[in-house]
């Protein structure tokens, strides 16, 4: 959309009265002389500032900058001194003591530093008396060194002597005495005197027990006065570094104070020319702003800025941003030939990256939108959704009805996503949704929610066919890392998904690619196979149970490549639906089933056939007009034919379904409810449904034998069909078991291999014939 404001931009090919070139040179012009005026004046005050400045820099700072490296060194000598007394062992000890060296030396560096730069400004005697602090300091320290080594000997002579005292009986006897050794070590200065009384009391002078007490006294006495030393050096090294401290603090006192008649003549040079720079930059500013502001910012700079801010806006996708209009200039048409490129582009974005119909992205928005998502490092995944049967709802009720179908279907994707998801319309009945971080088990749940999501809306509009998807998901980064890969593999996993109403939803597997491939081949092959005659139908009888007389048959497809060889039917059937040539394919075998079973009836064999109908080929629109029209051309009458539905057509439509089904009941056509206990079997269906035939699935009987419960099952199914007025088909009985099974429970009719197996056309006679001619039973358990 244009702004309103659009039909005052002037024309792009309208030339301006006085543009902005013109308006450029005058304002460079002015501003360039004022900053020519402004820097000399700020260049010379500079100069005479800068001068007293270097001379502070290179006289004072130097001093201030030693002096201050001294008095850290100093603090950190001081500081490391008490380890010494506080040493746990002679070995940390003798740690600290080289740690202590270190800061010495440190320290005596410092003291250098500082002295060299106090001669180089002609000061050599301020620094004496730091000096001399210092070599006081420094002899302390060497005398508590000394002092705390020696108490550390005497620590040891007296733990040896200890040791040897109470590991000694012979020395020490007494217990009582043993007991005294082990305090001496640790006894206090003024407990020394009651000890040595007690040794005089027990021994007598001159007696080797009380020898050897008293020299471990002796050496302990030796210990605390060492310690006593080496506390008393610490006070003087303290005293003395407090006085140093104030020494330094004094000299650095009595250069900055020295260097205030410096600064103050620095500080006046600078006023001065800080009052004639203030004074010329203010003319020069005052005239470059009033320049600017009338031929710069108000009609270029501000409007500029705004084209931009547009640009960017439009750039970053905001096709409505507001584009400046007015003025009669450059950025006048600028702005005009902005305009039309937004619209432009708006309209081209518009219908390169979006759907028409229901306005989510299509393939081409998806996958460039999608690219930074699928390229980031977290985990995602790409849901690909089909719709059941679309083209079966186009056949039925219109395209105008299949297009709101699919606006709803997006309006429900809308409202059921987040605002970080990508919602796409690929083409058709196909919907791609872009999930950015989550994992598997996310998708899943997001998928199975927008199932339950389209069969509320369904279930809640009659007027629309009841909805399911077939849903494949392809997860980032392991199943791709583009959007093409993952669109192709979640669409294989859509199509695995589309094969078998156990799981409308399917992930992505590696396995899944070869049987893309082979559905490919298929779907390339099937045109020619049906032109080329590949196609042929083979027949099972349907044996009476309680007379085994033959009642009628079933018409199986098969197809024979002629390179391939014969491809099973649910390779091939699940393709043809999927592609769309169930209809020609459905159309061909009902036709041959009927001409055949006209022929049998010719022949004096009065046989009914039964076809099979897909859900896709059963709601397509003209069926029973079809069906019609093929007795007709084969003159078989409606009763010998019976057409087999499964329950799942009946998630595609019931009401569509259930008009159709009453259609060919009233005219005379026979209805079976085929794979009866395998899909949504329901009882409200059967009371409903105008069917005259209900087929057990042979999976159903393979298995029923397997648990009790399953038999059960099973007569009961038997006897609520009789119940219904329904004929009750058992397919698959395969041994006597079976047989005997079903006659007891009154099953109307049998098929499988216990019989006979599928059959060519011209084989059937020849089997009816053999079986008359036995006694017409087949059932003979």
């Amino acid at each position: 959309m244009r702004d309103d404001a659009d039909h005052h931009l002037l024309p792009c090919g309208v030339a301006p009265r006085f543009g902005i070139r013109a308006k450029l040179w005058l304002a460079f012009g002015a501003v360039a002389a004022m900053t020519v005026l402004a820097s000399f004046v700020a260049l010379r005050s500079f100069d005479i500032a800068g001068q007293a400045i270097d001379k502070i820099t290179q006289k004072r700072l130097p001093v201030l900058a030693a002096m201050t490296r001294m008095t850290q060194q100093g603090s950190l000598l001081l500081a490391t001194v008490p380890s010494l007394i506080h040493a746990e062992s002679l070995e940390t000890l003798r740690r600290n003591e080289h740690k202590i060296t270190m800061a010495e030396e440190a320290f005596v560096t410092a003291q250098n530093e500082a002295r060299a730069a106090l001669e180089s400004n002609g000061d050599t005697t301020s620094i004496n008396a730091v000096r001399d602090l210092s070599s006081r300091i420094s002899a302390h320290m060497q005398i508590l060194q000394s002092a705390m080594e020696h108490r550390w000997l005497l620590m040891a002579q007296q733990d040896a002597l200890s040791r040897r005292i109470q590991a000694s009986p012979q020395i020490m006897p007494s217990p009582q005495l043993v007991e005294i050794a082990k305090h001496i070590p640790h006894a206090p200065l003024i407990h020394l005197p009651t000890i040595e009384e007690v040794v005089t009391s027990k021994f007598p002078v001159g007696s080797h027990d009380a020898d050897a007490l008293r020299r471990l006294m002796s050496l302990r006495r030796g210990e605390i006065s060492m310690l006593s030393m080496a506390t008393k050096q610490l006070d003087h090294i303290r005293f003395h570094s407090y006085t140093l401290d104030t020494e330094i603090e004094n000299l650095i006192n009595t250069w900055q104070s020295s260097g205030e008649t410096e600064r103050t003549t620095v500080i006046t040079n600078l006023h001065e020319s800080r009052l004639i720079l203030f004074l010329t930059s203010g003319i020069a500013l005052i005239g470059a702003l009033a320049i600017a502001w009338l031929y710069v910012g108000h009609h270029v700079v501000r409007r500029i800025s705004a084209l931009s801010e547009s640009m960017l806006s439009i750039a970053d996708g905001n096709s409505n941003a507001i584009i400046p209009s007015g003025g009669n200039d450059e950025v006048t048409r600028m702005a005009s030939a902005l305009s039309i490129f937004r619209d432009a582009m708006q309209s081209l974005s518009r219908v390169a990256q979006h759907d028409h119909l229901t306005g989510l992205l299509n393939r081409t928005g998806l996958t460039e939108r999608g690219a930074a998502h699928v390229a980031e490092d977290s985990p995602g995944a790409l849901i690909y959704l089909n719709l059941d049967a679309f083209k079966d709802i186009n056949d039925t009720f219109g395209h105008d009805a299949g297009d709101r179908i699919l606006i709803d279907v997006a309006q429900n994707l809308q409202t059921s996503s987040d605002s970080s998801w990508l919602l796409a319309r690929l083409g058709g009945d196909d919907f791609a949704i872009l999930v950015p971080n989550c994992d598997a088990a996310t998708a899943g749940h997001h998928a199975r929610h927008i199932q339950d999501t389209l069969a509320a809306s369904s279930r809640s509009n009659t007027a629309t066919p009841d909805l399911r998807a077939a849903i494949g998901i392809a997860c980032f980064p392991n199943d791709g890392n583009t959007i093409e890969n993952l669109l192709q593999r979640a669409d294989m996993a859509m199509n695995a998904a589309r094969s078998t109403t156990e799981t409308p939803i399917r992930f992505y597997e590696p396995t899944l690619g070869s049987a893309a491939e082979h559905r490919k081949t298929i779907r390339a092959e099937l045109h020619k196979g049906l032109d080329g005659g590949q196609f042929h139908l083979v027949y099972q009888p349907k044996i009476e149970i309680t007379s085994g007389r033959i009642v009628g048959t079933e018409s199986l497809l098969r197809w024979t490549h002629p390179e391939h060889g014969t491809i099973p039917p649910g390779d091939f059937i699940p393709v043809a639906e999927r592609s769309g040539f169930i209809q020609p394919l459905g159309s061909w075998v009902l036709w041959e089933a009927c001409r055949q079973a006209k022929s049998w009836i010719d022949d004096g064999f009065d046989l009914s056939i039964a076809v099979n109908f897909s859900a896709s080929q059963f709601l397509q629109s003209g069926v029973v007009q079809r069906i019609e029209r093929v007795l007709d051309e084969t003159a078989l009458p409606p009763e010998k034919l019976e057409i087999e539905i499964t329950e799942s057509i009946f998630l595609r439509g019931e009401v569509d379904v259930l008009r159709r089904l009453k259609e060919l009941r009233d005219r005379g056509i026979g209805l079976a409810l085929d794979d009866f206990g395998t899909g949504y079997s329901s009882l409200s269906y059967l009371k409903r449904l105008p069917v005259s035939c209900l087929k057990i699935d042979q999976s159903f009987v393979r298995d029923m034998f397997l648990h009790d419960h399953d038999t059960r099952i099973t007569a009961a199914i038997i006897r609520m069909a009789h119940e219904l007025g329904l004929t009750v088909v058992a397919e698959g009985i395969e041994d006597d078991q079976q047989l005997s099974f079903f006659r007891d429970s009154g099953c109307d009719i049998g098929q499988g291999f216990l019989f006979a197996r599928p059959m060519e056309a011209e084989q059937l006679p020849s089997f009816i014939t053999k079986g008359s001619q036995t006694g017409g039973s087949l059932c003979n358990a």
